[in-house]
């Protein structure tokens, strides 16, 4: 596990400039869990130059992930100059807290077993997806899973994570459990409370991550 300030780890820790220059720094410095990562990312960039692909953080697991969460599509906030330009449980906005919450409190997960990332990596500066951003999703996901071999449980986070999943046709690696739960966001939380407070009942626990094989949850 990577050697961080425990505040660095923190809920909303990224909204700090000190916090997020340390983050900066970790990530050039190519950490082993992160090589392949970071060469994943420049390949995405390169294939669509206009579009901005945020970075994975180099404070979770990394390639040695063990869950992966994945997202719809990244946000404002991950965005480089107005957000952290990472997609991590410790940017500065109420969706991520959530995550960090129910997954690493709640659930008690280690941090050092989950990667968080999205089906449609690229931000183009708006929330609506693209039939082109549609097309890409099932060769971006193929590299990511790729490249996690200790992977158990793939975790589809909201519903338009899961459509893009299931309409990929992309079968599910050997050995991985697949979950899907509600998005954890404010807009769940207002509008279907129970769907939002249900959702770390629809992804592993620290509990389950011990067992030799991870139960499937299929709840929306």
């Amino acid at each position: 596990m990577i050697d961080l300030p425990p505040g660095d780890l923190a809920p909303r820790a990224l909204r700090d400039p000190a916090v997020l220059m340390r983050r900066r720094a970790l990530l050039a410095a190519r950490p082993r869990h992160m090589a392949r990562l970071i060469d994943y990312v420049a390949g995405l960039k390169a294939r669509q130059p206009d579009w901005e692909v945020p970075d994975l953080d180099p404070a979770s697991g990394g390639e040695d992930a063990r869950i992966l969460f994945l997202f719809e599509k990244p946000g404002p906030m991950t965005a480089h100059g107005r957000g952290s330009g990472f997609i991590s449980m410790h940017n500065d906005d109420r969706t991520a807290e959530a995550t960090y919450r129910f997954a690493l409190e709640r659930n008690r997960l280690p941090l050092a077993c989950c990667l968080v990332s999205n089906v449609i990596p690229w931000w183009d500066g708006t929330r609506a997806i693209s039939p082109l951003q549609r097309r890409l999703t099932a060769p971006a996901i193929v590299g990511l899973l790729g490249l996690l071999p200790p992977l158990r449980a793939l975790v589809l986070v909201g519903a338009t994570a899961q459509r893009a999943w299931d309409r990929s046709g992309l079968p599910l690696p050997d050995g991985v459990g697949l979950w899907r739960s509600a998005h954890p966001s404010p807009q769940v939380y207002a509008g279907y409370r129970e769907r939002w407070e249900a959702i770390p009942s629809c992804w592993p626990t620290a509990e389950a991550l011990d067992q030799s094989a991870l139960p499937r949850c299929t709840r929306r």
